[in-house]
């Protein structure tokens, strides 16, 4: 684990990733039920709401921001390495092509389901 230079920085960040962990866990559970009450599994297209675009931007934006902090802040000696870079570009060319195929289609359901 990291060191922290605040305990309440540290409890915050225990807290809220405990939190994190129940809600998308708990948010399997009534497919899961739904699936059993059924006896057979059903995919079905939902409308998608606000607050997963938002989320799904948020996330995007977030880590963006993250790797423009890799590439422009003082890393010392440290190096990103040839699996990381490899690893990073192939899924922004994976993006990239899914994002090309849904947008003529409008797709973006699809899109979503993809990057989830």
């Amino acid at each position: 684990m990291a060191s922290w230079n605040s305990i309440p920085l540290e409890i915050t960040y225990q807290v809220l990733g405990w939190l994190v962990f129940f809600c998308w866990t708990f948010g399997f559970y009534p497919q899961i039920l739904l699936n059993y009450t059924r006896k057979r599994f059903l995919c079905q297209m939902i409308p998608v709401a606000a607050n997963d675009v938002a989320f799904s931007f948020h996330a995007v934006l977030s880590k963006a921001i993250v790797i423009f902090q890799i590439l422009i802040y003082e890393r010392g000696s440290q190096k990103i390495s040839k699996t990381c870079m490899t690893i990073n570009s192939a899924v922004l060319v994976v993006a990239s092509v899914c994002t090309i195929i849904a947008w003529p289609n409008n797709s973006w359901l699809w899109l979503l389901s993809v990057f989830k």
